[in-house]
């Protein structure tokens, strides 16, 4: 509830203690790295030598668009040409789920991929994401024009992580954060 590990201070084979984002040093049984494909107390508490990421050379995007009449209550998929793919979904909560997925053809489109995926310029990250799919059609221009006011746009490069173990003393890492198969095996 907006209270993070900011560091681990300790992890011994009985307990782990972490101080928070608000100053709070707190002793635990166990600490649960949850915090997704680039998570920083998996870097922490393993060590940078200790995680392999398997680049998949892809690219996905997801976010939400309101649900219209004639979306249906199936999973939709379309692949145009160039190593594209655009998804829909409907979801429980009365909207859409988009997804887009992309193998760039060159370097230096991997490359304006990676930077979009990195960058805090939301804007960097649109600009891109239509420049490569404006000329589609089917649902495409619907779901690009609601990128501009969605309020979960996501975009990161299809990467697998690999861990040698999960576990060092009191501390786990789960989903993303520990044995990420890419959102291409069903999101994580």
């Amino acid at each position: 509830f907006g209270t993070t590990v900011t560091e681990v201070l300790e992890n011994t084979p009985e307990s782990v203690k972490v101080r928070l984002s608000n100053g709070d040093v707190e002793q635990y049984d166990v600490l649960v790295a949850a915090d997704g494909q680039w998570s920083r107390l998996r870097k922490e508490v393993f060590g940078e030598h200790a995680i392999q990421v398997v680049d998949k050379g892809a690219f996905s995007a997801f976010w939400t668009v309101q649900r219209q009449e004639q979306d249906t209550d199936f999973w939709t998929i379309h692949q145009p040409l160039r190593a594209r793919v655009i998804e829909t979904r409907p979801d429980n909560h009365g909207t859409l789920r988009a997804s887009l997925s992309i193998m760039p053809a060159s370097t230096a489109e991997k490359q304006a991929w990676y930077h979009a995926t990195r960058s805090h310029d939301r804007k960097v990250k649109i600009d891109l994401i239509k420049s490569e799919y404006g000329d589609v059609g089917w649902v495409a221009p619907r779901l690009l024009a609601g990128l501009d006011t969605a309020p979960d746009l996501y975009l990161q490069a299809v990467q697998q992580i690999r861990l040698p173990k999960w576990h060092k003393n009191r501390v786990i890492c789960l989903g993303d954060a520990a044995y990420h198969p890419t959102q291409f095996t069903g999101m994580g």
